[in-house]
């Protein structure tokens, strides 16, 4: 994405830029939107961003769970419970 100078990235663009009209892109006096339909969009915005928050965690929760299968099949040892490998074997390798 390109650079603009003064114009801020997707990232420094807070949830209250929309209603107070301070670095957003367009902020509310440069559109003809009431500050009710300002309010429903910033609501909307928020729902959309606690929904794809929710969904990236499902998903990681998901993938964690399946690395659970792997993970079991690996051998149970103890401290103590490998033998200490003999010194001709050491000295072959």
């Amino acid at each position: 994405m390109p650079r603009f100078p003064g114009h801020p990235s997707r990232s420094q663009v807070g949830r209250t830029d929309a209603r107070s009209g301070g670095t957003c892109p367009r902020p509310r006096n440069g559109t003809d939107a009431s500050p009710a339909q300002v309010d429903q969009i910033v609501q909307l915005n928020a729902d959309a961003r606690l929904s794809a928050l929710k969904t990236g965690l499902m998903v990681l929760a998901a993938v964690s769970a399946l690395a659970i299968l792997p993970a079991s099949r690996l051998p149970c040892y103890r401290p103590g419970e490998i033998p200490a490998p003999d010194e001709r074997a050491v000295r072959e390798s």
